[in-house]
């Protein structure tokens, strides 16, 4: 039973991907949802099928980023995205396998492509952004995120909004 609740409470996390991206629009700091991701993935930049996702594309999950494969070890592809300490780099380079906007493909990486997005383009942390934008003004309380390291970045599909070192 503890397992289905710590799913479900990610998940519902995970869902909330067009609200930062609304929220990111409202403050002005992103023009549209079909803005190219690449505008602020410079990573992305020369990929020819990278360059395509856009914002809304990461959103539904439909960029045709790779779902890393997971296994029953720490190092397992999609494993590794949460452990290394390479959290930015790790789910950038996650490959493509779709055109962008074609199939839904449940992906960490592309949620955690548009949370480096939206701090690329509003100039803050996805923590601060997040907590100032929607959490404060709904009221909510005490909340963390959890950083790929001391510093690093944050895991943008765990609960809560402010900075918090991976132990």
């Amino acid at each position: 039973m503890e397992l289905e609740i710590a799913d479900a409470g990610r998940q519902a996390t995970g869902g909330d991907r067009s609200a930062y991206l609304g929220a990111a629009i409202a403050a002005g700091a992103i023009p549209s949802a079909d803005t190219a991701a690449a505008t602020y993935l410079a990573e992305w930049q020369d990929d020819p099928q990278k360059s395509r996702i856009t914002l809304a594309d990461l959103a539904y999950m439909q960029g045709g980023i790779q779902r890393p494969p997971y296994g029953n070890h720490p190092w397992a592809p999609g494993a590794a995205l949460f452990y290394t300490g390479k959290l930015a780099e790790r789910a950038l380079n996650t490959p493509s396998v779709a055109p962008p906007g074609e199939i839904y493909i449940w992906s960490n990486a592309s949620t955690q492509a548009l949370a480096i997005a939206i701090e690329r383009a509003t100039g803050q942390t996805w923590a601060d952004f997040i907590a100032a934008s929607l959490w404060q003004p709904m009221g909510g309380g005490e909340a963390y995120v959890q950083l790929d390291h001391p510093g690093g970045t944050a895991q943008a599909y765990v609960r809560g909004f402010r900075e918090m070192a991976y132990a």
